[in-house]
Parts: C-alpha cells; structure tokens; sequence
C-alpha cells in the first residue's frame, strides 16, 4: 500500500469532490515503476451517486469497477486492461520479470492454473459481467484490450448472449475505429456499453494528444442514462445571516426584534397570562404559551432576515455586479413568465420600473413588449457580461469598500470605517486560505440519498422519496 500522502486519490485534483478506485497487484513490489495498474475516477456531481466501488478479487490490478445509482437505475462501469504477450518477454531476463502477462502467469502458476493471463482474464472478466447484467445492470466497459476490439480474444467474449456488450464507438460514428497504438495497425482500445446505455458522442484523438502512445478517447453518455430520470435534488442549506461577533448586526438585530416585541405588546401578553394563569385549564396555559413562544420565534426570524443583507454569489459583489446580477435575475422571471403566465405579474411589472430608474441607459420594458426568444437573447448577453466582469470583480470589489471606507472617515463614524477595514482583511485571508483547506481538510462524504430503516418485526427497507 501507497503512503497515504502518495495515493492517487490525494495527488488527483486535490480539494475536489471525487471518488476513485484504484487495482495494481498486490502480490509483487519489485519496482517503484511496477507495470501493470487500472483506475477509475469520478467527480464533482457523479462522484455523489457512487454507492460502492472494487477491484479484480484476484488482487492483480486487472480491473476496476464502480455501481453508480440514484435508486431507479444502476450503472456498473469498470476499466480493465488485458495484458498482451510481448515478444521481447521470451527473450530478456528483465522483460520476462516485469511485463504485466508475466506478473499475471507467475500468480496464477502458483494457485495451480497453468492457462494463459489472457484466457483466465477473459473467463474471469466474463463471468463477472453476466453476473453483473444478470442482476439487471447496466455496464459501461473502458478497455485496453490488446487485440481487435471487433473480432478479438475479448469482443468475442461480450458478444456472447449472457452479456451483449458491443463497441460505442462504431454505434455512433458509423465506422469502426482507427488504429489504437501509434506503432499499430488495430483497434486494440474501446469503449463497450449494454444495449440500454446509448452514448450521444464519441471523440476519439490524434496520437500524441495526451500521455502515452494511445488515442484519447471521450463519451458523452447522457446523466439520465446512467442514474435514471428521477433522483434527488438535494438543496443545500442557506447560511445564517446573523453573526454576533459582528456590532453592527448584532445593533440590527436587537432593534428589529424589539420593535417588532413592543409593536405587537409581546410582553403585555405574557403578563395577562401570568395574571390570569389560575383560572385556566392545564391545557389552556400550556397551548396559550406555546402560541406566545411561536409568535416570539417569528419575531426572531424577521428580525434576523433584516439584520443583514447577504450578498453570496460566485462573483464579489460589487455595485456594477450587483446591478446585472439583478438584471439576470429579473429577465429569468420574465422568462418564467413567458413559459407560465403568472396570476398576479403586478410584482414583476414593478421590478422592471425599479430597474429602468435605477439604469435609465439601458431601461428594461415590460414583460408584455419581449417575446419569449428576446428575453433569452438577453440572459445570454447578461451572462456573456458576467463573463467579461469576471477578471476584475475582485479589483471592483476593493475600490468599491475602500470607498466606503473615505465616506465612513469624513462622516467621522470611525467605527464603521474600522468594521469595513476588518471585513476586507477578513476577506482577502478567505479567499487566501479557500484552496488550501479545500486540498488539506477531510473529504467531504456523499450526499444522503437513501435511508434504510428497520420495522419493529425486523424487516428492513429503503426509502428514497423523501
């Protein structure tokens, strides 16, 4: 085993969310380059539906595997690497040692199965996808099969009715593929899929695209395809807005809840309780002060909303953000609109006369004058804006609180002027430190899909609807 620090799942895209299999052999280390080795590796939304993952159970590093469900659908897909019987292997020591056909035959001799690597892998590899597809999954198969992937040792194998796996490549482009190796004349590299996962593209390199001497090779397979069509939409969580190390929303805070505690006699009403308490029921008490502590909360939630204006987004805020952000936002609605007229648009009509006097340069009409095809011409404009905004947010962001800062120094409200100050230092370490903790603290788990829950006369069930 790998030091911790040197694993492939460390030194991949560190900070981002993944999951990544891994299978070498694990019987031989003779090398610190040992030949032979598969991976597999998913990211950002995929890597959350990947419920298990494995290797060859041979412990040689012939393939890997990971299940990817979302409850309705389940996708294996696996990358495997069929050893080929090198000529120079017969006539060097050092070759005869190292190449992977020989790793493969020296485990396997030592069990007592004198079969060539490359007959047990496809035996094994074949009995481990009908079990797969006899349990109703879907496959997805990368392979360095050194040999034709139409015709050869493997192809042969899923062409067989237990499996019916067959290439990607020549489904989609019409023809089969080109030669795999640069010093080649074959197709010895596929993609092989079941009949129930269709890709929509297919790229296939020119040699010296990448690493290595073989063409790259990418496809599109769509994500309802491999996970099916309904699955979770986890919503994260808003954070709070109020932050008490802060004076100025703790000030906020507390004027906002004693209004609304005096505004609506909250403390009157607890003591006409108090006085009246005796002549009440049990019940009564208790159901008139849980009414009471309800109303309370909601006073603490306004005011809580009101303490602070949370400006979080992908961009720094700024006021020339602000405003096409708002922009965006609105023509999104008058998209909404379009598709599905709103009872009351009273609201939206509103919000695009605020917005012209806001910028009366570039005035936003209202919705009744766009059509359907101007409103997404101009969220994509919008969003080509944010575009070209992007390199300098930052820069926009700093001129905009130092100004703040002058206007807090000549008002002479020097604590407001200390409190921005803070908040620009605080930001410039967030956003000093963001990729380093992302790449030195604990992974993140995978979202909670499905929760298994055992009955009171021990059966077990999962649910994934709620």
């Amino acid at each position: 085993m790998a030091d911790t620090n040197l694993r492939l799942d460390k030194l991949l895209m560190p900070g981002q969310q993944k999951r990544v299999a891994v299978g070498y052999n694990k019987h031989e280390a003779f090398s610190r380059s040992q030949h032979g080795g598969v991976s597999l590796a998913t990211f950002d939304r995929l890597s959350q539906f990947v419920l298990e993952s494995g290797a060859d159970p041979h412990g040689l590093g012939r393939w890997v595997w990971m299940k990817i469900s979302s409850g309705s659908l389940v996708t294996i897909v696996v990358v495997a690497y069929l050893p080929c019987k090198s000529k120079a292997a017969a006539t060097s020591n050092k070759h005869c040692r190292e190449t992977v056909y020989n790793q493969q035959g020296r485990y396997f001799c030592g069990i007592g199965d004198l079969r060539c690597p490359r007959a047990i892998f496809v035996d094994h590899i074949g009995q481990q996808l009908a079990l797969w597809k006899h349990s109703g999954f879907q496959i997805l198969m990368f392979a360095d099969a050194n040999s034709n992937v139409y015709d050869g040792i493997l192809a042969t194998e899923l062409q067989r009715d237990e499996i019916r796996m067959a290439d990607v490549c020549e489904a989609v482009l019409g023809h089969r593929s080109p030669n795999s190796h640069a010093s080649g004349s074959l197709p010895i590299t596929g993609a092989f899929a079941t009949s129930d996962l269709v890709a929509q593209h297919v790229f296939q390199s020119a040699h010296g695209f990448g690493l290595g001497d073989h063409r790259v090779f990418v496809v599109d397979i769509d994500l309802t395809q491999l996970l099916g069509s309904e699955y979770s939409q986890l919503v994260r969580l808003p954070g709070r807005k109020l932050q008490a190390k802060r004076y100025r929303v703790r000030k906020a805070y507390n004027k906002s809840l004693r209004d609304n505690i005096r505004r609506h006699k909250l403390i009157e009403k607890y003591h006409q309780l108090y006085q009246s308490h005796q002549s009440m029921s049990p019940q009564k008490i208790s159901m008139r002060i849980n009414q009471l502590d309800r109303e309370k909360t909601e006073f603490m939630k306004c005011a809580e909303s009101k303490c602070k204006k949370k400006c979080a987004g992908k961009l720094p805020n700024s006021p020339k953000v602000s405003y096409w952000c708002k922009r965006l936002r609105l023509f999104d609605r008058i998209r909404k609109h379009k598709i599905n007229p709103l009872k009351d648009p009273r609201n939206l009509y509103h919000s695009c006369a605020v917005l012209s006097e806001d910028c009366s340069e570039m005035e936003v009409l209202q919705p009744k004058d766009y059509t359907l095809a101007e409103v997404e011409a101009r969220i994509i404009a919008i969003k080509d804006q944010l575009d070209l905004l992007k390199p300098i947010t930052p820069e926009l962001r700093f001129s905009y609180i130092n100004d703040k800062i002058d206007e807090a120094i000549v008002d002479g409200n020097t604590k407001k002027a200390k409190e921005l100050a803070n908040m620009l230092d605080r930001e410039a370490l967030r956003g000093g430190y963001q990729e380093i903790k992302k790449t030195t603290n604990k992974g993140k788990g995978r979202k909670v899909f499905s929760v298994e829950t055992e009955a009171s006369d021990g059966t077990r069930s999962i649910i994934s609807s709620k």
